[in-house]
């Protein structure tokens, strides 16, 4: 191993330790003890510190899962938190977590033998900080945790902008913005981050239309997007605002764009068939994605008898009115 690489490894380890001394809480949420083990006893090898106990939350309804992270919060400094999800239907809690904190304020790294593309774009769009497959060394648990909790190079410039944002500190966020822009002129992150200052100031307004702060974010949103086609969040942000200008056909395309990124949402699924069937008479296509998104739930998902009946009565509702009888398909 080279001294370069030992600095790394070295740095991050100081980064956790640190998390842990400052009064950091670890969480492991799991249904296997023996994968809790294994997790517990790398962190041990890579810190060497055998006193290290990360909280486990066995598996058990979400209620219970959500009030135990809680608990911790309110009384570690800091929370982390490991998730042992073994099917895309567990991934729900990763969605309840994020109503409640946000990926600054609590992050959440999921262990995953899947890496499909498919996969990890949905975890990254319902609130993922990072994934780390499965089988794993404890060097590279280390290096996934000290990254999520102290982010390096850019990242770590664009996590000290978002601060600033959160303080209002609306100038400042634009000036580093630009400075980001200037050594990397297509940075999605920096335009990004300056739709968000711009929604911010939008958020804010009162007296006025806000019309100039709206365009602007729709600006750096949309530039955001075709800095990197794979970047998921620009395109939510965008669905957001056509979703309040209540304009359909931007809605649809987003929508699209989207579900060809991350094609395992069924939400998403069932939202374009309505569209499709509902707004645009575009039945035999809107039918494809809603058929689509029932096959997805039973199989990729594994949905349970509850879930599966969920599904039906959402599209079941989203038709009656402009579709009663094709509606009708959907009741169970």
């Amino acid at each position: 191993m080279d001294v370069k690489t030992q600095i790394v490894i070295q740095n991050n380890e100081e980064i956790v330790v640190k998390f842990l001394k400052d009064g950091g809480q670890l969480l492991f949420l799991g249904k296997d003890e023996q994968t809790y083990r294994l997790f517990k006893n790398a962190l041990i090898t890579a810190l060497s510190n055998s006193s290290i106990a990360p909280t486990f939350i066995k598996n058990a309804n979400t209620e219970q899962i959500l009030t135990q992270i809680e608990m911790t919060v309110l009384k570690a400094r800091n929370v982390f938190i490991i998730l042992d999800l073994k099917q895309p239907q567990e991934y729900g809690i990763i969605s309840d977590i994020r109503k409640n904190y946000d990926k600054s304020r609590v992050p959440v790294i999921v262990l995953t033998k899947e890496i499909g593309a498919s996969i990890i774009n949905l975890l990254q769009e319902i609130g993922t900080n990072s994934v780390l497959v499965v089988p794993y060394s404890p060097v590279n648990l280390i290096e996934k945790i000290a990254n999520t909790i102290k982010p390096s190079g850019l990242g770590e410039i664009i996590e000290a902008a978002r601060k600033l944002l959160s303080e209002k500190q609306y100038d400042s966020v634009l000036r580093i913005c630009d400075t980001i822009l200037k050594r990397k002129p297509d940075s999605a992150a920096a335009y990004m981050l300056k739709g968000d200052v711009y929604l911010a100031m939008l958020e804010e307004k009162t007296n006025t239309d806000g019309r100039d702060e709206k365009k602007q974010a729709l600006h750096f949103y949309t530039l955001a997007w075709r800095g990197n086609q794979k970047y998921i969040e620009p395109l939510k942000k965008l669905l957001n605002f056509y979703q309040t200008e209540k304009d359909i056909v931007r809605q649809l395309h987003i929508l699209v764009e989207l579900d060809e990124l991350s094609p395992l949402s069924i939400d998403r699924k069932i939202d374009i068939g309505s569209i499709l069937i509902r707004d645009f008479g575009r039945k035999e296509e809107g039918i494809k994605f809603l058929d689509s998104a029932i096959a997805l739930l039973k199989k990729e998902h594994e949905g349970t008898d509850k879930q599966i009946s969920g599904i039906y009565q959402r599209i079941n509702d989203a038709l009656k009115d402009s579709e009663p009888e094709l509606a009708g398909r959907y009741r169970q």
